[in-house]
């Protein structure tokens, strides 16, 4: 059995095509994807029928990321599309409520022996038992019948603990040198030496490897507590499939623009 980390995928839906078949997956192996399944690409709405389709057929599971939240914000009249959004045509489909309702049923955190699958990261304070919890709530919350209002607050109200927890599971890059979040900067580190990224923060907490995408600046990078998996295939570079039990092995397919 092999089980890849597929990166962040954002519409890109012939590059995810192309990477399964890449993989020839056998019937046991599994697919775990980091989130940000939709937008910008050039086919946001096949991108997130095939993950669905994968992940009800038993084969994958997914966590979710922020551009996945922005599609369920103007779904529910929360949030205006934007120039470079590729998420109407997914709007406009006749199984649209169906795939709301399963987009908004996925987790913000995926454990499992080995690793731990979010889509940005873990604040440094966490610990396991605390961001499990975190997360739980967070998805309680989505899935319940008043999600609309649970989302609404989120965005209304930045600075409240359930938005802040909801951020760093989906928006968290650097850490400033007082220990504040930093939510402006997306550039390479070494770019930016004034900024800590948050997986170099120091932590007092026992963790796994943590295994995440978001952040396509950094591409992929093995890294003694974490793994990064965007490559930036939005971007016109690669989509990446990481093994997620030796992270040195990996699967790629690039996507011309």
């Amino acid at each position: 059995m092999t089980h890849w980390v597929i990166g962040d995928v954002q519409g890109c839906a012939a590059a995810l095509n192309d990477l399964i078949e890449a993989l020839d997956l056998k019937p046991a192996d599994k697919l775990w994807f980091v989130g940000d399944l939709v937008n910008r690409g050039e086919d946001s709405l096949g991108a997130l029928r095939t993950v669905k389709a994968l992940c009800e057929r038993g084969i994958a599971q997914t966590v979710l990321g922020n551009h996945d939240f922005h599609l369920l914000g103007v779904y529910a009249g929360l949030r205006r599309i934007k120039g470079k959004d590729t998420i109407e045509p997914i709007l406009q489909a006749q199984d649209v409520d169906e795939l709301i309702d399963w987009l908004r049923a996925q987790p913000l955190m995926i454990e499992n022996d080995s690793a731990i699958i979010v889509h940005a990261g873990l604040h440094p304070d966490w610990s396991i038992a605390e961001a499990r919890q975190k997360a739980a709530l967070l998805h309680t919350r989505l899935a319940d019948d008043d999600w609309r209002e649970h989302l609404h607050n989120w965005f209304a109200n930045p600075a409240s603990s359930e938005s802040q927890d909801l951020s760093v599971f989906t928006r968290m890059r650097f850490f400033n040198q007082d220990g504040s979040l930093n939510w402006d900067s997306s550039d390479e580190p070494e770019n930016r030496p004034d900024l800590v990224p948050w997986y170099a923060m120091p932590t007092q907490r026992p963790r796994p490897k943590i295994i995440f995408g978001h952040w396509s600046a950094l591409g992929y990078r093995n890294m003694p507590n974490a793994v990064s998996t965007d490559t930036g295939a939005v971007w016109g570079r690669e989509l990446t499939a990481v093994n997620l039990h030796t992270p040195e092995h990996i699967v790629q397919v690039h996507r011309a623009l």
